[in-house]
C-alpha cells in the first residue's frame, strides 16, 4: 500500500492530481485519520480546485470538475486545453 504524501502526483484519464496537503480528521467513530487535499484544474473553465481523500487509498475515484461545473454521473469527454491556461495542470506547482 502506498502512502499518499505532499506533492505527489497523480493522473486519471488524462487529468492530473497533486497532493498539496494533508489534514487530520476525525470520523464519525471519534477515531483519527489523515486525508490528502488533492488539487487539479477542471476541464470545463480551467479553474483549480481541490477534494480530499485517505492517506492510505489514494485517488480512487476523483472529481472531474470544480463545485460549479459538477456533473455527477456525466464522463468527461475530453480535457479544455484552453481552459484557463495551457491544459488541466498548467498552474500546478513543482
Amino acid at each position: 500500500m502506498v502512502r499518499v504524501t505532499v506533492g505527489m502526483r497523480s493522473s486519471f484519464n488524462e487529468q492530473e492530481y497533486r497532493c498539496i496537503g494533508v489534514t487530520a480528521h476525525e470520523r464519525a467513530n471519534g477515531r483519527m485519520t489523515e486525508l490528502a487535499i488533492w488539487e487539479s484544474r477542471c476541464p470545463e473553465c480551467g479553474d483549480p480546485f481541490t477534494f480530499q481523500t485517505s492517506v492510505t487509498r489514494g485517488i480512487v475515484s476523483p472529481n472531474r470538475r470544480c463545485a460549479r461545473h459538477r456533473k455527477p454521473g456525466i464522463k468527461v469527454k475530453s480535457l479544455n486545453a484552453n481552459a484557463g491556461g495551457d491544459g488541466p495542470a498548467s498552474s500546478m506547482e513543482e
